[in-house]
Formats: C-alpha cells, structure tokens, sequence
C-alpha cells in the first residue's frame, strides 16, 4: 500500500478538510485569510502551486474581503443581499483546502476539496436561512447568527490548522448546535 494512504494522513486530511469546509459555510473569506496568516507566519507548511495564499497580496486582498465581509453582516438587509451570492462560500472552501492539501497525493487533495466544497454548501444553507429569518422576524437573536458563525468559522479554523480531529469533533457540535437553535426558534 502506498505511503499516502496510511490511516492517520488520511483521518487527519479528512479532519482538517472538513472542518475548514465546515469553517466555510459560516464565514466564506475569514477562514481563507486566517489560512493566509498562518501560512505566512510559518504555522502551516505549504509546497507547489498553494505557495501563493502565504503572499502578501493574498493576505492584503483576503484580509480585505474579510473585513467587508465582517462590515457587511452588520447590516441585515445587505447581508440578505450577499447571501443570494451561495458559490463564494463553496468555492473558497475547495480553494483552501485544495491548498492547504496541495502537498498530499493529488487524488486526496482534489476530491478532499471536492468533499470540502459539498460539505460548505450544506452547512450553508440552513446557516443562510437562519440568518435571513433571523434578520427579518427575530431581531434580538441575529447578533448571535453573527457571533456564531464568525466565531465558529474562526475557532474551526485555527482548531483545523493545529488539532484536525479536534477540529472535526468542534465542527460537528458547532453544526449541531446551530440546527437545534434553528429548530427551537421555528
């Protein structure tokens, strides 16, 4: 058997995969730019073509588009706005774990990436509608859509860099957790 299938790359692949899909259904470019930060800082160890997310361009334009995205959920009506826009938490997701797997066997990296972005659009949806229902009927819980999903987007992802299984446990509670607050305010 080849060395890139051995059983703790590959459950520590799915752990960091997973919970940074799950990180990227909540936020779609705070995990990517805190992947960026790390990156650049020397915390995770990227090889090849994903050496670009660790530039200081990437870090610049995604800390960026994290901000706005930050500024922008503030304000509900145009964060309704954004979310009609559901591929930009979907493919941030297959981009960052595509580089953060870039240096695993090829076919771990792509269809990690490809399980990453199915994965984003689930826990976007429900994350989405809650939000949306939030901010149009109950107004006193949408700071805590807020709090949650950028908290729970960073916390996963920081958890997905230094502790993957760790990482995917959290991630699985986190989503837990959100479905049963959509179920007791329905």
């Amino acid at each position: 058997m080849p060395s890139f299938f051995s059983i703790p790359e590959i459950l520590l692949t799915l752990g960091m995969g997973v919970s940074l899909a799950v990180a990227g259904g909540f936020s779609s470019f705070l995990p990517i730019f805190l992947i960026s930060i790390l990156a650049r800082n020397g915390h995770l160890f990227l090889v090849g073509w994903s050496e670009w997310i660790g530039s200081d361009v990437a870090i610049i334009l995604l800390g960026l588009a994290g901000l706005i995205e930050v500024l922008v959920s503030f304000f509900p009506r145009s964060w309704n706005a954004y979310l009609q826009i559901p591929f930009v938490n979907i493919f941030t997701s297959f981009l960052m774990v595509a580089t953060v797997l870039g240096g695993k066997s090829p076919w771990i990296c792509w269809s990690m990436a490809f399980f990453a972005a199915i994965i984003s659009g689930i826990i976007y949806f429900p994350y989405s509608v809650a939000r949306h229902y939030a901010s149009e009927f109950d107004y006193r819980s949408y700071p805590w859509f807020i709090g949650a999903g950028q908290g729970g987007a960073v916390s996963l992802t920081i958890l997905a860099v230094f502790l993957p299984m760790g990482a995917l446990v959290g991630a699985g509670f986190l989503t837990f957790w959100v479905i049963m607050r959509m179920m007791d305010s329905a």
